[in-house]
């Protein structure tokens, strides 16, 4: 604790504190979602997951949102059938399993996990790579988190306006605040891969991207206005449509012409796919008609992928919240 208290007060850590977003709030669209966590919450968070997340340097796990809790067990089920049949089909597929692949399915409250473990041989190798890595950060209290946020949304992506398009494309937030010991990362990659970049060019950028390690915070608040940002996206596209697809020369570009164009072919386009999807979705379930009722159990709207690494008890989760795609599913596909 301490030692903590000295690494903060020698501003050893870089403290970060990022806020973008628009005066008007809106309803959340597609966003992404990235955190960090090492050290004692690290150490923490692996605890409380299975045994093979420990014993194992490397584990990934794919996370995946389900509509009822109960329906849980089933869909594990489902999932190790595809396996089997996955297994099945790959040349080689049970050779390479074997000799250091673990892949295990779970069930966790209204989510189902697909993690994938390294073990055995290929676990050997990784260790002794991560052995000649001299990272120490069993005192630091380190997370770290970046939200982007968006306003669109995929529920009706056919039939969802051009200009509707613009103005959810022009609603964002980017949100984000950790603390992390860059200078010790920093001087960790420096030392152990910094030799292997074969090219000087990205050599010199990361020389030159050491000078962010002396900086020991960052704070970075700003409100935009979206009507503003809407127009202006509107009209930039608009202007670039009239030169590329009207011809007409820079200094007689209408962005409102342009405009007009990018509305049609928008049109156009959702027409086409519309005309294309009967033959998509006969395609599609063709093959996945067995899993019909396991599929449309899932919340793909929520989807995380998380890499544990045991030996500096650290973990990053990537969350993707693709909002409304679970809905054009069931309405388009699977009905």
């Amino acid at each position: 604790m301490f030692y903590l208290f000295y690494l903060i007060m020698s501003d050893k850590l870089f403290k970060s504190k990022i806020d973008i977003k628009p005066k008007v709030d809106f309803e959340n669209g597609i966003n992404l979602n990235f955190q960090i966590v090492a050290g004692p919450k690290g150490k923490e968070a692996i605890e409380a997951l299975p045994e093979y997340f420990k014993t194992n340097p490397v584990t990934v796990s794919f996370e995946i949102g389900i509509e009822d809790a109960e329906k849980g067990p089933e869909i594990v089920q489902t999932l190790e059938g595809v396996k089997e049949m996955v297994m099945g089909l790959v040349p080689n597929a049970e050779e390479i399993v074997s000799q250091g692949v673990l892949i295990k399915f779970r069930h966790v409250g209204k989510s189902v996990f697909i993690d994938v473990s390294v073990e055995g041989m290929y676990a050997e190798l990784i260790n002794q790579q991560l052995s000649s890595l001299v990272i120490d950060l069993s005192q630091f209290q380190e997370t770290g988190e970046l939200h982007i946020i968006s306003g669109l949304k995929l529920d009706k992506p056919l039939e969802t306006s051009y200009e509707d398009l613009v103005k959810q494309a022009s609603q964002f937030k980017i949100q984000g605040n950790g603390e992390l010991p860059l200078k010790t990362l920093y001087d960790t990659f420096y030392a152990h891969f910094y030799n292997l970049v074969p090219s000087e060019k990205a050599k010199k950028l990361i020389t030159i991207f050491g000078i962010i390690k002396v900086f020991r915070k960052l704070e970075y608040t700003v409100d935009y206005d979206s009507e503003e940002m809407q127009q202006y996206i509107k009209d930039l596209a608009g202007s670039i449509a009239h030169n590329t697809m009207g011809a007409a020369d820079m200094n007689e570009l209408n962005p409102e012409i342009g405009t007009q164009m990018l509305s049609t072919v928008v049109a156009q386009g959702q027409e086409m796919g519309k005309m294309q999807l009967e033959g998509i979705k006969a395609m599609a379930m063709s093959v996945l008609e067995p899993y019909k009722d396991s599929i449309s159990q899932l919340n793909l709207d929520c989807l995380s992928l998380s890499i544990v690494n045991s030996k500096f008890s650290a973990l990053v989760k990537f969350n993707i919240s693709l909002v409304g795609i679970s809905q054009f599913i069931r309405e388009n596909i699977l009905n």
